[in-house]
């Protein structure tokens, strides 16, 4: 997957594009200049935490949150601040999306953009972290007949 971000560097590269490149390797491969931000930005480092939020060893297939994660890109841009943190609100919207096929088989990206949009808003008045998983689900289950209504991206 990282390989296919980063076009191989031939002999037919400018200096300027191989070093472009070699900037790029630094900033998302070895999280350089070590930071907080680049610490984020980092591929590797970011695909190990995604994993780990979304490994469950009690489910029969304990990698299926982490497909369902991987299957979209929407996702991983708008798991982003500190819900995104949150393994239980993690859990439960991969699980939600998983338990409700029929409503997310047509404009995923639109309706996985609605959730999030929406639990933004409820975090405002309300502490998700709180919240177990069975609560959160209660507030996307409310969600339903919007979820339903969206027609796009």
């Amino acid at each position: 997957m990282m390989k296919k971000r980063l076009p191989a560097i031939n002999s037919s590269l400018s200096i300027k594009d191989k070093q472009s490149i070699a900037r790029f390797m630094l900033q998302h491969w070895f999280v350089y200049p070590l930071n907080a931000k680049n610490l984020l930005r980092n591929d590797i480092s970011s695909m190990w935490w995604r994993v780990y939020l979304t490994y469950d060893p009690d489910r029969k297939d304990p990698y299926e949150l982490t497909k369902e994660l991987f299957s979209m890109q929407d996702y991983t841009r708008h798991f982003q601040g500190s819900l995104s943190r949150n393994k239980t609100y993690i859990h439960a919207i991969l699980e939600f999306v998983l338990n409700n096929k029929e409503i997310f088989s047509k404009f995923k990206e639109g309706k996985i953009r609605l959730l999030m949009r929406r639990s933004n808003q409820v975090a405002g008045y309300r502490c998700f972290s709180g919240l177990d998983k069975k609560d959160i689900m209660s507030q996307f289950s409310d969600l339903r007949k919007e979820l339903e209504s969206v027609t796009g991206r």
